[in-house]
């Protein structure tokens, strides 16, 4: 089942991902935590200190990366030579010089120093969106006439030449969320293990294929998002609009998947602000829409005026 946990900033919507992980944990229930790579450790110093050490021991903190790292390591994947930063440059390098002669913009620019880190940035960003050389070839063919078209059609090439020499020599890091999925097809990785999710705003199309997999698989899923509702009045022009449409998405994953919804647990008690100025403005700042106007004193919130950048630092 899917839950939700809403709230806006400040109003405990870790807090209570961690009494639910804690309550579960206590009852013998395996819970997997998680949140972005660099929220990992402050993640693992808060379950330790609530749940205590018998507790942490059923709750595993992970980012999406260290979680397709277990499943390759369970189900086999992970032994295949990972290539380094300067192994992919390589790699980028003689797959440059296998296609330059179809190359129509870039045949000259294959020598230049920034070429290869050039390419290696757009194909990480492709592998991220889950964008493939077909895929780019497609869209080059629909622009096959203009500059666009043309660079698009040598970046499909280079990409392909790219995988193909990726295949024989090793793993690039990018692929290990779409390998990992690829084994959860017919492994039940997540069977009567309780997913929390915590301190995303978004996900990649590479996370959301492992989502739709541990949507499927896990006990019970739980899922933080930093807003005031699913509903979004503000049609996609909202404060809160792109991470309510990552709630859709995820409430569209459910209904392809079959997987109930809960009802959504909304948090609407400010505790990280005590000062009732700063709850007005944390509550108004960014809104289109002002329904009360706040009348008491106002000592805590200033705004001062300058002139540039430097002013503003020293303000």
């Amino acid at each position: 089942m899917l839950n939700f946990i809403l709230g806006r900033s400040g109003t405990g919507k870790t807090t209570k991902l961690v009494e639910i992980c804690d309550r579960l944990t206590h009852a013998g229930q395996e819970v997997i935590y998680i949140v972005p790579e660099q929220a990992s450790f402050d993640a693992e110093r808060r379950l330790l200190k609530v749940l205590g050490e018998k507790g942490a021991l059923k709750a595993e903190v992970l980012s999406f990366s260290r979680l397709s790292d277990r499943i390759l390591r369970t189900y086999g994947g992970i032994a295949a030579n990972r290539l380094s930063e300067s192994g992919k440059a390589a790699l980028m390098h003689r797959a440059l010089g296998e296609v330059c002669d179809n190359l129509q913009v870039y045949s000259a620019k294959r020598r230049a120093g920034d070429i290869v880190e050039m390419m290696l940035e757009a194909i990480d960003e492709f592998k991220t969106r889950c964008i493939t050389p077909k895929d780019i070839e497609n869209v080059a063919a629909l622009e096959h006439s203009s500059m666009l078209g043309k660079r698009l059609g040598d970046i499909s090439l280079i990409y392909g030449a790219y995988e193909a020499l990726l295949a024989n020599a090793g793993t690039d890091a990018r692929d290990l969320l779409l390998r990992s999925a690829e084994k959860l097809k017919c492994n039940n990785f997540f069977g009567n293990i309780t997913v929390i999710i915590d301190s995303f705003k978004s996900f990649t199309p590479s996370e959301e294929h492992l989502l739709r997999h541990i949507l499927v698989q896990a006990k019970d899923v739980f899922v933080a998002l930093c807003c005031d509702s699913l509903d979004d009045p503000d049609d996609g022009y909202g404060l809160f609009s792109p991470i309510k449409e990552t709630a859709a998405r995820l409430l569209a994953c459910a209904k392809q998947n079959s997987v109930a919804v809960s009802t959504p647990i909304i948090l609407r008690t400010p505790h990280r602000f005590k000062v009732p100025e700063l709850i007005a403005t944390e509550s108004g700042i960014y809104g289109y829409k002002h329904d009360t106007q706040f009348s008491e004193p106002c000592d805590a919130v200033k705004v001062t005026r300058t002139s540039n950048p430097y002013d503003e630092a020293i303000a």
